[in-house]
Formats: structure tokens, sequence, C-alpha cells
């Protein structure tokens, strides 16, 4: 992305989250945009009419310089016979997308508590 000399370049940084987290979504592209970035948040304005869900997600990477999305406990599993409660398997899908195309340093996950980190993500 060419910057004009003396143009002072905002990085765009992508916030994804759960509907059921959008409010808090938004409450960090907040903080985002006080650090100086432009935060913006995935809801139904990030649409495009005509264009698929994936064909969307796949244009993420092109558009923004980094992500944050937040892992929330949204899905109430079993696993192994314990009741767990994890993000939404799209923010997981983003995250592993977003990752491979934008690096894993410049993707963040916020895991808020009592949800369960993908076991191929803790390490």
């Amino acid at each position: 992305m060419a910057v004009e000399p003396g143009v002072m370049s905002m990085h765009r940084i992508f916030v994804g989250s759960s509907t059921e987290a959008i409010e808090l979504a938004r409450s960090v592209g907040v903080a985002i945009a006080a650090a100086g970035m432009t935060p913006i948040v995935w809801d139904t304005r990030a649409f495009p009419v005509g264009s698929t869900l994936l064909e969307r997600i796949e244009s993420l990477a092109d558009e923004f310089e980094g992500a944050v999305l937040l892992f929330t406990p949204d899905v109430h599993s079993v696993r192994s016979g314990h009741r767990t409660r994890e993000p939404i398997s799209n923010v997981m899908f983003e995250y592993g997308y977003l990752s491979a195309r934008l690096t894993r340093r410049r993707v963040a996950i916020c895991l808020f508590e009592d949800a369960v980190l993908p076991s191929d993500l803790q390490g």
C-alpha cells in the first residue's frame, strides 16, 4: 500500500467475534481506535451484497494489517465427559485463516474467562 509523503497511514485492524459478543467487540474497537489504529468490527455491514461468507473472509487479509479475535464462551459442549464452554467455530476459523495469511504475530486472541482455548492453540 503506497502512502503519499507526509500522509500518515492508519493501520486497519479487523475485530471478529460471535454475534453474542458484538457489543464487546465494539468496546475492543474503541480501545484500538484510542491506540491510533482504525478498527473494523465484523458485523452485518461487513458483507457486501453478492459475496459469500468465505469470499469475504478471503478478502480480509488483503484489507487489514492485523486482527483481534474474541474467544468468548458462547458454545456449550461436552468433551471426555466434561462440560466446557468454547468460542463459536466461525471465530476459530477466522483466527486460523487470518493467522495463516497475516502471520500469527499480527493476529491476537482475546481469551475470555470460562472459554476453553482449543488444544491446538494451547502451546
